[in-house]
């Protein structure tokens, strides 16, 4: 009987912990995609950015993500002067970089490709069983 009562616990602990975790991982992600970096204006408040974005500044994708090295928004390249704070939004494979001025507002834009280990949550548990091999990211560029 005692066995039993444990195993009923075990099933419920792990049904909530997997409904815990699929929620977490299948949650709605803000979209950082092209259209909102559009909708972006210079001389914006970043509380509008956040507006449009529908989340404060951070990594919302799979793991961890880096840029690539090439800005997608701005050519010559995304300079913001020294000490002006820079904001970072950072989507599955795209991310929006914005750089704020004295009173607040956004200064100028750039977007980046970024580049991640996984592709998607069931790329991630594959990867994780060892169902399929790690996918290494390419070296960053160097300009010489």
């Amino acid at each position: 009987m005692r066995w039993r009562l444990v195993l009923c616990l075990a099933v419920v602990v792990c049904t909530v912990a997997a409904l815990v975790a699929g929620y977490w991982y299948m949650r709605p992600r803000p979209p950082i995609d092209q259209a909102s970096f559009d909708k972006i204006q210079i001389a914006m408040t970043e509380a509008e950015v956040i507006e449009i974005i529908g989340a404060p500044p951070g990594n919302y994708g799979m793991g961890e993500g880096e840029l690539d090295p090439w800005p997608r928004g701005k050519m010559p390249f995304f300079d913001p002067p020294p000490g002006a704070p820079i904001k970072l939004w950072m989507g599955q494979d795209f991310s929006i970089e914005i750089w704020l001025d004295e009173q607040g507002k956004v200064g100028d834009k750039t977007s980046h490709h970024v580049r991640r280990e996984y592709e998607s949550v069931f790329d991630m548990v594959c990867q994780m069983l060892k169902l399929k091999e790690r996918r290494l990211r390419p070296p960053p560029f160097v300009v010489r």
